[in-house]
Formats: structure tokens, sequence, C-alpha cells
């Protein structure tokens, strides 16, 4: 059996599942907790959402199970959740861009950057926009809407980009793609833009968020974190 990942992820599952299944290995995901540095951002990728998007996306990815170390909280129901992907398809979850960002160890560990193949998007680790350029972040989604769709159940989905910007900046000097469709935001504030997302536009497996920042605004914006709430339950 391999076990692979830990506070530091340097790959997508699907990576990690092929390598150990090229060689007759079972291969588990650790789905250890996030040690991103800001508050906000850290509890909610400890939410029982997260673990099960989490959980979803490795068993989507084809990982053969599920490991938590160090998960103390012995009450939460994710113990009884996320070891199959038939109990998780209709529970609420939330999907990162990513959820340990460039991870961190006790002590600090051995440097590993350079080898991380994955998005480390959070506040830990934004991405700058220059006006008039855009960038592409990539979201894994392990949700499969066509079992749900069957029972006649749809549910809400919701995209969130924490950002920072100019104060004077018009949310249309912002354009969001997702997967080629464009967003309208929903709601916004000083620090999240919030869109309503259409079932069709979400695929199951990696999704492409496009991001474009009008050449007009005087300094870039900052993404500071990307999520996604699927949300079955009222």
């Amino acid at each position: 059996m391999m076990v692979v990942s830990g506070y530091i992820q340097l790959n997508f599952w699907e990576y990690s599942a092929a390598i150990a299944h090229k060689y007759g290995v079972k291969a588990y995901a650790s789905l250890d907790e996030s040690r991103v540095k800001d508050k906000k951002a850290r509890e909610l990728r400890s939410s029982t959402e997260a673990y099960r998007g989490r959980a979803m996306n490795a068993w989507n990815a084809g990982m053969d199970g599920i490991c938590l170390f160090n998960y103390r909280d012995m009450g939460n129901t994710i113990l009884k959740e996320i070891g199959e992907r038939e109990i998780l398809e209709k529970l609420d979850k939330f999907y990162f861009t990513s959820v340990r960002g460039e991870g961190e160890i006790a002590w600090g560990g051995i440097p590993h950057q350079e080898f991380i193949n994955i998005p480390t998007l959070n506040p830990g680790h934004p991405l700058s926009i220059k006006p008039g350029e855009n960038s592409k972040i990539f979201l894994p989604v392990g949700e499969d809407f066509s079992h749900s769709a069957r029972d006649g159940i749809y549910p809400g989905i919701k995209m969130y980009i924490e950002y920072e910007a100019p104060s004077n900046i018009n949310t249309k000097a912002i354009t969001v793609k997702l997967n080629g469709n464009i967003m309208r935001v929903d709601f916004i504030n000083e620090r999240t833009l919030e869109y309503n997302v259409p079932g069709s536009y979400v695929k199951q497996g990696m999704n492409e968020v496009e991001i474009s920042v009008e050449g007009s605004i005087s300094s870039p914006c900052i993404i500071s974190d990307l999520y996604v709430l699927i949300k079955y339950s009222e």
C-alpha cells in the first residue's frame, strides 16, 4: 500500500494513483489538516464540507482509500462519510484550488517547493494579476452531478474569489470565466466576489477559472483564494 501526501502534496491524486497501480500497489490519499496561516482560510479548509470535497476528489482520481493523520475529532460525521463515495454524493462540500498551499512541516522539513506540480493558491501564496493581463487557475471538482440529477436533485453551486484590488475599482474591470463561461458577480464586498454557478458550467474533474483585469486600473489585482460550495441541504 502506498500512502501519499501528508502536510505536503506535490502532485494531483491522479498521478499518484497511476504510479501505484502501474506496480500493482493500492494508493491511499492522506487528508492531513491544512496548515495555511490565514485564520478564515484555515477554518474553511478544516470544515466537514472541505473534508468531504477532498475525499470526493481522491475517489474521483482513482485512489483506493482514504487516510486521516492526527485527526482527533472522533465525533465528527466525516469518519462515517469519507470512506464511500456513494455516501458522499449528496452531501454539501467545499472544493478548493489548493488545500495545503505550499505545505508546512514542523521544523521546516526539506526544501520541496520546486517539486510542487499543483496549484498552491491561498492567502499565504496569492496570485497577482497585472492590469491588462489574465491568469488561469485550476480547480478539481470530484462531483458527478448526473447521479443526483437522476433523482431530481440539483444542488446550489457558489464560487467564491477572495481578492484585493484598488479601492476605486469597478467590478466590471474584473472578468471571470469558468470553463469558458463568463460569470456574473452576485455579491461583492471589499474582499470577496461571490457567484451563483449554473450546474452546466461545472464539470467532474479539472475545471479552469480564467480571471482577466482591465488595463485601465492603476495596480495589480491580488487573488488570495478560490473555492466552490456545492450545497444539497436547504
